[in-house]
């Protein structure tokens, strides 16, 4: 998971994809013409449409300091 500010440049926003080799981005829908910009690069799929076909639930995960990390960038 890389959350990505649309109110990025496109340059930085390209920078993140390569760097993290991010291959699908889901997107709101009134940020999609933004996301098309990066279509030849990862797959962009609208959460309107992944939210109307599969049931929305908590996911059963097992939060602990063993876990996985998240990588966060930022512009420093």
């Amino acid at each position: 998971y890389m959350p990505i500010d649309p109110k990025f440049p496109k340059e930085r926003i390209l920078s993140m994809i390569e760097t993290a080799k991010v291959t699908t981005v889901l997107v709101q829908e009134k940020l999609l013409p933004k996301a098309l910009d990066f279509q030849e690069k990862v797959l962009i799929i609208p959460l309107t449409l992944l939210c109307k076909s599969s049931k929305v639930t908590k996911p059963n995960i097992d939060i602990s300091s063993n876990g996985m990390y998240s990588v966060l960038f930022t512009s420093g």
